[in-house]
């Protein structure tokens, strides 16, 4: 298996960026990582979260970055839908 394009300073700039944009496709393209691959990080990082609901299960390092990720993407997405309904709200 050869080594991932992820590192934690992608990670950064999709948190910092998804907010504003809100589309993965145009973040990716931005910062230079196909579609393909941040999917494949997003399932990975799904796939880490779920078996981590187990009690019993225990974080597997080399999926760490990849669930990162993923809790990275989620909470970016609620803060970009969050963040303007609050605006919207203001009298």
């Amino acid at each position: 298996m050869r080594p991932t394009k992820l590192t934690p300073e992608i990670v950064e700039d999709f948190r910092r960026i998804i907010p504003t944009v809100m589309y993965l496709e145009t973040v990716g393209d931005f910062l230079g990582v196909e579609r393909t691959t941040w999917r494949k990080w997003l399932k990975r990082g799904a796939l880490e979260a779920k078996r981590l609901r187990d009690p019993d299960a225990k974080p597997k390092k080399k999926e760490a970055l990849f669930l990162e990720f993923f809790h990275t993407y989620k909470k970016a997405i609620a803060d970009g839908e969050i963040h303007p309904a609050g605006v919207i709200k203001k009298p």
